[in-house]
């Protein structure tokens, strides 16, 4: 397994409608092996559930942040969050997500952050509407939570 030290969280910054296999062949007609996200969220407008789905297997490692790909997870939530806001169940979806990660590669919530935080980028994923110090403290407290039991 991959040695993994961060998790970055994108948004795809298209229709919430968009399909998985959409963002596939968006990677793959730019010449990529597999979709770059390890993970992605969905929640088309009609759906009242978010959904999480695999993309490039963990094994492999992403095409998600040019520069930080060998030691980190990506994961997309499907939408354009920068324009309209995250819906409840799709953050919900995302920390439970982020939590589950953290577990399986003993991180903690310091290694959580959205694309825009990486030194080199020049971008606003995962959006505005996404904040990302509110992200990294629900995933502390639910980390927490599991060490208090």
């Amino acid at each position: 397994m991959r040695d993994i030290r961060r998790i970055y969280v994108h948004h795809a910054a298209a229709s919430r409608s968009t399909s998985v296999e959409q963002v596939r062949n968006w990677h793959l007609g730019r010449g990529w092996s597999d979709i770059g996200y390890h993970r992605l969220i969905r929640q088309a407008p009609w759906e009242s559930v978010a959904a999480v789905f695999p993309g490039r297997p963990m094994r492999r490692q992403g095409a998600h942040v040019y520069g930080d790909n060998t030691t980190s997870v990506g994961i997309c939530l499907i939408g354009n969050f920068h324009e309209e806001k995250l819906p409840a169940e799709m953050g919900d979806a995302l920390i439970m997500l982020l939590v589950d990660l953290c577990r399986r590669f003993d991180l903690d919530h310091t290694a959580v952050f959205g694309h825009r935080e990486y030194e080199d980028a020049s971008t606003v994923c995962p959006g505005r509407y996404v904040n990302m110090d509110l992200v990294r403290d629900l995933v502390r407290e639910a980390l927490k939570e599991d060490t208090c039991e």
